[in-house]
């Protein structure tokens, strides 16, 4: 609809409400506008004004109708059904969507050419450069990672740059954008920033060149107090509670808040950060840090679960924070567990205690790293045995609080071809080591850590189990897959049976060939927006479950010496047997596991003011029977329907 010039009648009509403005020739409005909604409003430069028709709910349920009251706009369009009211200082070259409420807060404004946060780098990893990563509402774990973890390759360094300053440049302007239905409400001073639909802003402080991504599925959320200034926050996501981010990306349905803080780091989905510290880290899909004293620092993490008190330091006081750490997902820090970077910490370890010997246990995945004097001890697998990783790789599916669009993608599952490659090679490292380790030797070194001897056999056994389930596991599902279980000769059929390698990008598993080829597009010019990007990297996650039976394939022919494109009954029900077995002996480790937490010495703060004889009755009216338990009730229920399908494909 066109806008156009106010009448004598209502330019008369709105200076009687005591509007005022220099020129009213610069102010236009639609046809069916009403001034009856405009009171004590001053104008300048360019103004366009839609309807005033409808009310307007603001949170908490108060019913306003629209208009513009007790403010001064400045070179501003405002769509229909907009209410504006006491502004604390102007409102100035903002273009404003239909249904938006800005209501008592102070200067919202752009001032000359913005990017909106796109100009932003954030040195990851290094906190003096070297692996900066450029803020951008295109971001995503994937596109990240490999700008940040593949400086090895100037070219495509170089040809991702290139698209995110292409898509940085589209998204400048000298006027900022309000989404429509965006609500702002009591908040500071707001320069530069476009807010997207739906978004709320309430009680924010300060936000200073960013980008509030959001839809009306996942709006996004900036909550009281907050300083932001650099940013850039995705749909779904929080930033609340006194939180202060600094040239941060908060990605998808990620939460910050309860006063954490944040420079040169970005979030990805499902992460929350509250109360501690963060500072050079690039934390992949479901990052946790939830308490004080916390310090994240210099380091790459996915999955994590950071303890109170945890801690890292990126320098050896020599050419100053120049280091870095890899925490492989899933990894959990102890309370006041510490790590001297450089290191890299396996998937689903646990880090107990103070460690400064730089422990390199990629390939030892599952384990728990304990301090003994100044020294890091290894126990290769236990974790497997864990009820808690189990509880883990359950709730993170649960958890993933995105709507619509997935922008990251996310690979769940505890046991997957990255994973399982790394426990093989862990397994084969430790079966050397049993046949060659010398009579009476009580430990071994590995990569800056310590081993006992008598460990071997339970890490071997676990290891394997592990090895065999995953295989069982996989095969299982090719079975299903195909249809009628009875048919499965054909499902199974592999034509080229490669050896895949696999990696984790930033909580996608995925071919590294596969990888290889989007760089190489990136390279050579094929790849022409990051759009193009993410649709390569969705593509190639599509074949994801083909890919990981041509791995399987060749991983049942190494193991088991089983051709699967000849493979016979008896061979089949081998391969469920070996799992099924591995399975059994797995759980009844993790319930033993579970059952501590119904051990005498865990019920000693119950029945404080009972008689020694009767101190479990508390506990057991606020814990319940152990067979109660929702974990175990649904393990033994998992173990239950894991025997039965076993049964049934046995007899096939």
């Amino acid at each position: 609809m066109d806008y156009r010039s106010l009448s004598k009648n209502e330019i008369k009509e709105l200076e009687q409400n005591g509007s005022l403005c220099d020129d009213w020739s610069k102010v236009k409005v639609k046809e069916g506008f009403s001034s009856r909604f405009i009171r004590n409003v001053t104008f300048s430069g360019d103004v366009e004004i839609g309807l005033t028709e409808n009310t307007l709910q603001l949170p908490g349920g108060l019913t306003k109708h629209s208009g513009i009251y007790n403010s001064c706009i400045n070179n501003c369009s405002i769509g229909d059904n907009v209410l504006i009211e006491n502004i604390r200082g102007y409102i100035s070259d903002i273009h404003i969507g239909n249904g938006c409420i800005i209501s008592f807060s102070g200067p919202v404004y752009c001032e000359g050419k913005s990017y909106f946060g796109h100009d932003v780098n954030a040195n990851v990893l290094i906190e003096t450069g070297g692996r900066e990563v450029a803020l951008s509402s295109k971001l995503t774990s994937q596109n990240a990672y490999l700008l940040a973890m593949y400086r090895h390759d100037k070219d495509l360094t170089t040809g991702l740059k290139r698209l995110f300053s292409e898509y940085a440049e589209s998204q400048s302007a000298t006027y900022s954008t309000i989404g429509e239905n965006a609500v702002i409400v009591n908040c500071g001073e707001i320069r530069n920033v476009n807010i997207g639909p739906s978004a709320l802003v309430s009680g924010a402080s300060l936000l200073d060149n960013g980008t509030v991504d959001s839809n009306e599925e996942s709006p996004a959320v900036i909550g009281n107090s907050v300083i932001a200034r650099g940013f850039v926050t995705a749909p779904g996501s929080e930033v609340s509670e006194a939180a202060q981010i600094y040239n941060t990306y908060v990605g998808e349905s990620a939460r910050i808040s309860k006063g954490f803080t944040s420079h040169d780091s970005l979030f990805f989905a499902n992460s929350i950060m509250e109360n501690g510290e963060a500072c050079a880290i690039f934390a992949a899909p479901y990052s946790v840090s939830m308490h004080k004293s916390t310090l994240l620092i210099g380091g790459y993490f996915a999955f994590l679960n950071a303890g109170s008190g945890s801690n890292q330091s990126n320098h050896l006081y020599k050419l100053g924070p120049i280091h870095q750490g890899v925490i492989e997902r899933g990894g959990a820090l102890a309370s006041d567990s510490y790590l001297m970077w450089p290191a890299h910490i396996g998937a689903f370890t646990f880090v107990m205690g103070r460690h400064y010997s730089h422990p390199d246990i990629e390939d030892m995945p599952f384990s728990m790293l304990i301090q003994k004097g100044n020294e890091s001890w290894l126990t290769p697998g236990v974790n497997l045995n864990k009820v808690g990783i189990i509880r883990d790789s359950q709730k993170w599916p649960v958890r993933d609080r995105r709507k619509g669009e997935k922008r990251d993608i996310i690979t769940h599952g505890l046991f997957t071809p990255y994973i399982i490659s790394h426990v093989i090679k862990g397994y084969r490292f430790l079966e050397n080591k049993k046949r060659n380790i010398k009579p009476r030797q009580e430990y071994f070194q590995y990569n800056n850590t310590f081993i006992k001897s008598s460990d071997l056999d339970r890490s071997i056994e676990c290891y394997y189990n592990t090895i065999a389930t995953y295989i069982s596991e996989t095969l299982i599902g090719r079975i299903h897959a195909c249809g009628d279980p009875s048919q499965f000769q054909d499902a199974l059929t592999v034509v080229n049976i490669g050896d895949i390698s696999w990696k984790d990008i930033a909580g996608m598993i995925t071919p590294k060939e596969g990888i290889e080829q989007i760089i190489l597009d990136v390279k050579e010019g094929r790849v022409d927006s990051i759009d193009t990007l993410e649709k390569e990297f969705n593509e190639l996650n599509s074949g994801y479950h083909q890919y990981e039976w041509i791995w399987c394939a060749k991983l049942i022919h190494d193991w088991y010496n089983i051709d699967v494109n000849n493979i016979k009954n008896n061979e089949v029900k081998r391969i469920l047997e070996l799992g099924y077995n591995a399975i059994l002996m797995n759980g009844e480790h993790v319930l033993e596991d579970a059952l501590k937490e119904y051990g005498d010495k865990l019920k000693v703060s119950f029945g404080v003011h009972e008689s020694s004889g009767e101190k479990g009755a508390e506990f057991m009216n606020i814990r319940g029977e152990f067979d109660s338990n929702p974990v175990v009730a649904q393990l033994r229920k998992l173990y239950r329907e894991k025997a039965l399908e076993y049964h049934k494909l046995s007899t096939l």
